[in-house]
């Protein structure tokens, strides 16, 4: 029974596929049975080919400006939101110290262009002409100078020799009176020295005996009791020091031994329950109870510290008296030695009558040599009146017609004609130098240097204008006040933002192309722009620049492209044509703002962007949606309504913009095509592609 039912199974299914089988062929050999689809007409229309890119609003015309010098502001003449208009005085520092300047500055270039004319132009034809004549006269000078000198010479010869022959007459006697005077003084001197070793003599005797001790002794003596009282003091201070420093040891010494003591007693009193006084304390422990070993090593340990801190009081007690009777004992050799001295040195006093004789005679030696110098003395100044005398004369003799005066007035005369020649010569030269540089012109050099100090004073003068200009903060183009920084009054650093201004004229989109596209992108290309903060607007606008350096985020490749948004009306051209043919509008797309946003439409920086960059366009071209064509035996093909049949037809395409591909050859304008069953028809006339369905199905 089951094999009658495998063997029924297996014949069921041979007849099916024998079925199937003639289906196929009947198929594939009758080309006007196919499978149900959809008609579609070819039309003309435009084509776009867009590239995506998204990116923000960015306004470029914008500008912090800052003062480029540092001041008080005193006046802002706009607020935020206000209109400017290029060259506008927005802000104005303190002029009033940057006027002083530039007026100084303005004198300082006055005073150099004066300098200067004066350099190029010195001289007049006036001047030339007075100085010719100050040399003419000069020169005539020098010639009147060089008669007189040799008249000048000769008479003051025969004045000297005159002189001479008078002079040497008055010299004889004035020698013999100094040989008079010399005799005078010789025995003068005599006598004085002869008294004066009268009068040392009773002095000597004086001074021994007023000092029967030599200086030298004296003064050792005394400088034997100035040393032992310069001993003495740091004697002293030593005692003092070492008794003010024993004493502190001792504290020092005696605190620790009474905080080593108090520790002690209160072991002692842990152990025995009584308090012990200071002389048992210091006891040997083992007097007190028996040695046990519980208590042995603490009382031990503090037993020994306490005999260590004795120890060092006992110590330092010792050093201390020691130290101190050391420094007592040298005081008292100070003092003993200070006592001898003294003792030796009122030793060397002199005896009173002897000092008063020794003094006697030297009063009467004094006498004595004064009387007898005085006799010599008047010898001597009646020589000397006749010397005086005979010089008296010699000097009249000199005054009338000496040699050395006529000499003098002789040198002196010459000296002058000399002088006055030598003046003259360097008037003449001076005046002749003069001249030739009047006559010369200016000095190239110095005309050098004082043009450069008038470019120099007009530099600084430029400078000093442009810090007063700088003083006044101007709008660089017409545009809006974004943002102040600063208020009347502020102190404003140098290159500080005082105001912000931007130009809303001028607006771009710096977007993100992929790098599939960029290949294709291409400055100049018009864009459609859609804001997502206005998404009901779109924008125009044209690529301005594309970078050459790629940015990759998260993995993925872009090229920066910026998109300048036009703001005063459509392009040139009209709109975009639309993939279904139409010209406006990209499909899809919003409705575009009037005059590329209109006047209600501002965009403003950091909104958010999406842009079409329109990389190519045909206008009239045959259109077939993309479903239409496939592929068949290495070949591009459609599926054309041929009357009631359907064939394939090999075709030439061109571009496609993801929706419909252009068809170069293989069709005509109102052929009508098969869409594949899965395609997505709407009736004709309607639709994003501007394909409408057509009416008939086949099979």
């Amino acid at each position: 029974m089951t094999k009658i039912r495998w063997a029924l199974l297996v014949l069921v299914m041979a007849a099916l596929l024998v079925s199937g089988y003639g289906l196929y062929q009947r198929f594939i050999s009758s080309p006007e049975e196919v499978r149900v689809g959809q008609t579609v007409g070819v039309q003309r229309g435009n084509l776009v080919i867009t590239a995506a890119a998204f990116g923000s609003i960015s306004v470029p015309q914008q500008v912090n400006l800052s003062f480029p010098t540092a001041g008080i502001l005193t006046e802002v003449g706009v607020e935020v939101g206000n209109q400017v208009s290029q060259g506008q005085v927005l802000a104005r520092l303190d002029e009033g110290p940057l006027q002083q300047t530039v007026l100084q500055a303005q004198v300082g270039l006055k005073n150099a262009t004066l300098a200067l004319k004066k350099v190029k132009e010195p001289y007049s034809e006036e001047d030339i002409a007075r100085q010719e004549a100050s040399a003419a006269e000069a020169r005539r000078a020098v010639e009147l100078a060089l008669l007189d000198l040799p008249i000048v010479r000769t008479t003051g010869e025969k004045n000297v020799a005159d002189a001479r022959e008078a002079q040497s007459k008055a010299q004889a006697a004035v020698a013999e009176a100094q040989r008079a005077v010399d005799l005078a003084l010789q025995d003068a001197g005599v006598v004085q020295a002869s008294g004066e070793k009268s009068v040392a003599d009773a002095q000597e005797a004086l001074d021994k005996a007023e000092s029967p001790h030599s200086e030298e002794d004296v003064a050792a003596a005394t400088e034997a009791v100035a040393q032992a009282e310069r001993a003495l003091e740091p004697a002293k201070q030593d005692v003092s020091v070492l008794q003010t420093t024993g004493e502190r040891s001792v504290s020092d010494a005696q605190e620790a031994m009474d905080k080593e003591l108090d520790s002690y007693k209160k072991v002692m009193l842990s152990y025995l329950g009584e308090e012990l006084s200071d002389d048992e304390l210091l006891a040997d422990p083992r007097t007190y109870f028996l040695w046990v070993t519980e208590i042995q090593q603490p009382l031990d340990d503090a037993y020994e510290n306490l005999m260590k801190v004795k120890e060092n009081l006992d110590l330092a007690i010792l050093q201390a008296d020691k130290s101190l009777r050391t420094a007592q004992n040298s005081l008292a050799r100070a003092e003993e030695t200070l006592r001898q001295a003294r003792v030796r040195l009122a030793d060397m006093t002199p005896d009173a009558d002897d000092v008063a004789k020794a003094q006697r005679n030297l009063d009467l030696a004094i006498l004595q040599a004064d009387k007898s110098l005085r006799a010599a003395r008047n010898s001597v100044a009646r020589a000397e009146e006749t010397l005086r005398q005979a010089q008296a004369n010699l000097i009249q003799v000199e005054a009338g017609q000496g040699v050395e005066l006529a000499e003098l007035q002789a040198n002196k005369s010459l000296q002058a004609a000399q002088n006055s020649l030598a003046r003259a010569e360097d008037t003449l030269l001076a005046a002749t130098v003069v001249l030739a540089e009047m006559k010369a012109g200016p000095d190239e050099d110095e005309v050098a240097v004082k043009e450069l100090q008038v470019s120099q004073a007009r530099f600084s003068l430029e400078e000093v204008e442009a810090d007063l200009v700088a003083a006044r903060l101007l709008s660089p183009f017409p545009g809006v006040v974004a943002e102040m920084r600063a208020e009347v009054g502020d102190r404003v650093a140098t290159g500080a933002p005082a105001v912000v201004v931007v130009d809303p004229a001028v607006v771009e989109v710096s977007a993100t192309v992929d790098e599939v596209d960029v290949a294709r992108i291409r400055v100049g290309q018009p864009a459609i722009i859609t804001l997502d903060a206005i998404p009901e607007t779109t924008l125009r606008g044209q690529v301005k620049s594309i970078s050459p350096v790629a940015q990759v985020q998260q993995g993925v490749v872009g090229y920066p492209v910026v998109i300048s948004i036009a703001t005063g009306g459509a392009p040139a051209g009209g709109g975009f044509p639309s993939r279904g043919g139409r010209t406006g509008r990209p499909p899809g797309q919003p409705q575009e703002a009037p005059g590329g946003g209109g006047p209600d439409v501002q965009p403003r920086e950091g909104m958010s962007a999406s842009v079409e960059i329109v990389v190519e366009m045909k206008r009239g071209v045959l259109l077939v949606p993309n479903r239409a064509v496939h592929s068949a035996q290495g070949s591009q093909v459609v599926s054309l309504v041929a009357g009631e049949v359907v064939e394939e037809r090999p075709v030439e395409v061109g571009l496609s913009d993801g929706l419909n591909t252009e068809i170069i050859s293989g069709l005509q304008e109102g052929d009508e095509v098969v869409l594949p069953e899965s395609a997505v028809i709407t009736p004709r006339g309607g639709g994003p592609g501007g394909f409408g369905g057509g009416g008939r199905m086949f099979r």
